[in-house]
């Protein structure tokens, strides 16, 4: 839900194992002070989530453990946006 740009105070977000469906909103990138994405099954994998990654999540810098993607159903390439996290 868009709701998650409200949320901008979060370190840690996990989202996985929840048969989650729908896209993930751009809005989670005004999360920038996540760090991790939880112990082990990381920000949103394992989910029935499809459509392409938002190009938002390249503002989540602070992020260093947990960013983790797999088994969903994602479409189109990853976000050149990634490419400027450096931990």
């Amino acid at each position: 839900p868009t709701e998650f740009g409200l949320l901008t105070d979060v370190t840690e977000l996990n989202l996985g194992s929840n048969s989650f469906t729908g896209t993930v909103p751009s809005e989670i990138g005004r999360m920038t002070k996540l760090v991790t994405g939880g112990d082990w099954v990381g920000l949103v994998c394992s989910n029935k989530l499809t459509g392409p990654l938002p190009t938002e999540l390249g503002q989540l810098g602070q992020m260093t453990y947990a960013m983790q993607f797999y088994s969903n159903s994602f479409t189109g390439p990853l976000p050149t946006e990634l490419g400027q996290l450096d931990q």
